[in-house]
C-alpha cells in the first residue's frame, strides 16, 4: 500500500468537542464506593448506565476524560493513577 492510497480521515463526529476552550479536562467521579451503600442505592443502581451514559455524553462535548474514583484506603492505587493521569495532562 503507497501513501497515495492512504487517506486520514481527521474529521470529528457530530457533537464531539463542539466546545473547545483550549485546555484538558477531566471529569472526576468521587466517592463512587458510595453507590454501593445507603437508602438511595437501590435508585442509583437501577440508573448507573444512564447517569454514565449522560455524564459521558456531555464529556464528549468538550472531549474531556471521566474518570471514577473512590477514596477508599483500600483503593487509594486508583488516585495514584487519577494524578499521575494529570501530572501526564499537563506536563505531556
Amino acid at each position: 500500500m503507497s501513501d497515495d492510497d492512504v487517506r486520514l480521515d481527521m474529521d470529528l463526529s457530530e457533537g464531539v468537542l463542539t466546545v473547545n476552550l483550549g485546555v484538558p479536562i477531566v471529569i472526576v467521579c468521587n466517592k463512587v464506593d458510595v453507590l454501593q451503600h445507603g437508602y438511595k442505592a437501590k435508585i442509583i443502581q437501577e440508573n448507573i448506565e444512564f447517569i454514565i451514559m449522560h455524564i459521558r455524553q456531555h464529556a464528549l462535548l468538550y472531549s474531556a476524560s471521566v474518570v471514577f474514583t473512590s477514596a477508599k484506603p483500600k483503593e487509594s492505587k486508583n488516585l495514584d493513577i487519577l494524578y499521575q493521569y494529570i501530572v501526564h495532562r499537563m506536563y505531556d
